[in-house]
């Protein structure tokens, strides 16, 4: 967990998590990372100094992606690793839910003769809520419109960092990234790219936590229907996320470039290099492996001759 200025929301997710019902063999560690808060978050978090479950760090301040990354880094060895966000509510069955279906995708491998010993990301579904738990809409993961493979993950990432779990072949994949060089924005949407280039990705469409919906959000669920589709082309306009998947793109390349299956670096260079030169542009454009069937592929077409992507 990275806490930046929690202080109103951080002991209930605490709470939510050291009350995790898990497997018989497996016990949980919270490492915590305050990233300069300016607030009581540190005094909250010195409460739970004696709790040997719980190990607190602070720093200054990075920003979320980077935060995240420093604990990506710095964090023990492990069977199974989880991204927190300080302000959610996790239900008691979230992690042995993912690790369950995280050993189950192991089985069903090995069933079929291959490699267990695989990056595997579990991304679970959501219950988006107010801070008052009176208005509740659950947002769960649908077939038509998430994807789980590299190519799609590349343009499109509609899955949420703080629902991840993953395992420790995952992390491996992680660690090679060092954020002291290669570019990192959004810690969660660059993890799913990586764990994508040699592993696989678990969609839950049942939901395990309450994604709570407040002011203070760095990024919050997006809302439905027309407000929905002008808040997220303002993000791109503005310059908030215009660039990020080329950027995202070429430093994949220059980190990941040589265990990349052609057809993986073929896309990933398409979505890097697109607005170098029309011609470039144009391979974006037809290469099918980026469709989806939807409003989304008009969307990202605009963005491309914009070259916003």
């Amino acid at each position: 967990m990275s806490a930046y200025n929690g202080e109103k929301y951080i002991d209930k997710q605490i709470s939510s998590i050291l009350n995790q019902k898990l497997p018989e063999n497996i016990s949980l560690r919270l490492i915590i990372r305050d990233d300069g808060s300016t607030d009581k978050t540190m005094d909250i978090l010195k409460k739970y100094s004696d709790d040997p479950a719980i190990s607190i760090e602070s720093g200054e301040n990075l920003g979320v992606a980077r935060s995240f990354w420093s604990l990506i880094m710095s964090c023990p060895d492990s069977d199974y690793y989880a991204f927190s966000d300080q302000d959610d509510i996790w239900m008691e069955g979230k992690l042995r839910r993912a690790i369950t279906l995280i050993e189950r995708c192991r089985s069903r491998l090995k069933a079929k003769g291959k490699s267990s010993d695989i990056p595997i990301l579990y991304a679970g579904s959501y219950i988006a809520s107010s801070e008052d738990m009176s208005n509740q809409r659950p947002q769960r993961y649908k077939k038509r419109n998430t994807f789980t493979d590299y190519a799609h993950s590349l343009m499109f990432s509609n899955t949420l960092g703080c629902t991840f779990v993953f395992n420790r072949e995952a992390i491996s994949e992680l660690r090679k990234y060092d954020p002291d060089i290669f570019y990192v924005d959004i810690h969660d949407w660059l993890a799913q790219k990586i764990i994508l280039i040699k592993g696989r990705m678990i969609l839950d469409k049942k939901p395990y936590m309450y994604y709570i919906q407040h002011e203070d959000n760095y990024y919050g669920a997006l809302p439905g229907g027309m407000k929905g589709f002008k808040e997220i082309t303002s993000r791109f306009m503005n310059g908030e996320s215009s660039g990020i998947r080329s950027r995202i793109a070429k430093e994949l390349i220059k980190c990941y470039g040589d265990v990349m299956r052609q057809t993986q670096l073929t896309h990933t260079e398409n979505v890097a290099y697109y607005a170098e030169s029309a011609s470039n542009t144009m391979k974006l454009l037809k290469d099918p492996s980026f469709r989806t069937k939807s409003s989304a592929d008009i969307f990202m077409v605009i963005l491309a001759i914009l070259r916003r992507i």
